[in-house]
């Protein structure tokens, strides 16, 4: 497999792993996000220029309304055929913006991502790129198998809730508590890089 195989692979791979399967699972819990948008921290952490960002931007929006326009179709095979393809033209779009070393960084955070939301789910997005070391990872972990059972119980009252917006709150807030005891096992360095992240997301609540 050539590189351009690798890259395109790794983003079907790593966006699909990165799913933001809903609000509610975000840090935030603000407003809708499209299945499969490339969390805003890895976007972030990629330093791209203005008009990268802006293509980036308008690849999401477009996706965000194909997704849409995808769930309001009849049959169960037409939504996942458009889905499929809504998919595909935001992983290709994201691609044409990023050179080559952009496309590198991208594939290197998104397997650190699959690695870090494993342990933290959504949250774990705003770890990536901070370098972590073996023993910070090996903390970070122990902080999501202590609050594991309370995530795994919101989840499933999520699903089953009439006023969700109450259950995202919860997790919200559970996010947060995680997030204070993970800063304490970073250092001053690392937790400037983990600070923009947080910032950009209260301003899009």
């Amino acid at each position: 497999m050539n590189v351009t195989q690798r890259l395109g692979t790794a983003l079907i791979t790593g966006v699909l792993s990165l799913s933001l399967v809903s609000a509610a699972l975000a840090q935030g819990g603000g407003g809708r996000r499209a299945p499969g948008l490339l969390a805003p921290p890895i976007v972030a952490r990629l330093n791209l220029d203005a008009d990268q960002k802006a293509k980036v931007q308008t690849a999401g929006e477009a996706y965000t309304k194909a997704v849409q326009d995808a769930n309001a179709l009849t049959t169960p095979k037409e939504k996942r055929q458009a889905s499929r393809k809504a998919r595909q033209d935001y992983e290709a779009a994201v691609k044409a913006a990023l050179n080559a070393d952009q496309q590198k960084q991208l594939e290197a955070f998104q397997a650190e991502a699959k690695e870090l939301t494993g342990m933290m789910g959504p949250a774990g997005n705003q770890m990536v790129g901070l370098n972590l070391t073996a023993e910070q990872k090996t903390k970070v972990k122990e902080i999501s198998d202590k609050y594991a059972g309370d995530r795994q119980k919101l989840q499933a009252e999520l699903k089953a809730a009439t006023d969700k917006k109450a259950v995202q709150t919860q997790i919200q807030e559970l996010n947060k508590k995680m997030m204070t005891e993970v800063r304490e096992i970073l250092t001053a360095d690392q937790r400037k890089l983990l600070q923009p992240g947080v910032g950009r997301r209260k301003k899009q609540q």
